[in-house]
């Protein structure tokens, strides 16, 4: 039972994004001494001679100039050769962070690289309007405008955060005390808004991430466009 080698597919390294990120794979030929070997043995082949490795679980997406910190592999799917029994193709999937917990099958993960869930809408709301489209003032045949005046539905593009995996350290945290915020943030200028020292709870980022100039704590909201 022994790799005799392991070499990376021509045709390895593509990718695909869409709204739920991104994707790539790479995919590498494995071939071994025995038909005895199965998928187990060559989904961990490390070629004896260069050292190139088929990546297993949670292994960072990297080859040639490109690095994604956030996409890690999640799948291997190992084919043997039915010419040959002996060589194996082995098709690494990895995708973008998305579990809820911290640990995986194999180890932990680092969830800072998670994408945030993100959720976009529509909000209609009521104008009032003085002009039609063409500039011309709306009113009636006095020449009087309207009362009430007429309103038109425009809208605008609001954005939550449903989701966002933050990496919480109490020391880190605690020498940000009193610091203030030296550029605009959450539409306070500089200077305005100060950072307070965290508490030792699952919440206490949230609740003492900013705090107003009158030192209340200002809580996450909503965000529009």
């Amino acid at each position: 039972m022994a790799i005799v080698w392991v070499r990376e597919d021509p045709e390895s390294g593509g990718g695909d994004a869409d709204i739920e990120g991104r994707s790539y794979e790479r995919i590498f030929l494995v071939l071994t001494d025995t038909v005895a070997d199965g998928p187990k043995t060559v989904s961990e082949a490390v070629d004896p001679v260069s050292g190139l490795a088929v990546p297993g679980a949670l292994t960072v997406f990297a080859k040639g100039n490109e690095t994604d910190y956030g996409a890690v592999c999640t799948k291997q799917r190992c084919q043997r050769n039915r010419q040959n029994p002996k060589l194996w193709r082995v098709t690494c999937t990895f995708t973008m962070l998305r579990s809820e917990s911290g640990t995986w099958p194999g180890g932990s993960i680092d969830l800072t690289f998670a994408l945030p869930g993100v959720r976009m809408w529509w909000v209609g709301y009521q104008e009032a309007i003085d002009k039609d489209i063409h500039g011309a003032p709306i009113a009636n045949s006095a020449g009087q405008p309207f009362k009430p005046r007429e309103e038109v539905t425009r809208y605008r593009l609001a954005i939550e955060v449903t989701r966002s995996v933050r990496y919480y350290s109490p020391a880190t945290w605690a020498a940000y005390g009193g610091a203030v915020n030296a550029d605009y943030a959450w539409g306070m200028p500089p200077g305005t808004l100060g950072g307070a020292a965290g508490r030792q709870s699952p919440r206490g980022p949230d609740r003492d991430l900013l705090r107003n100039p009158h030192g209340n704590p200002r809580e996450p909201r909503r965000l529009e466009a």
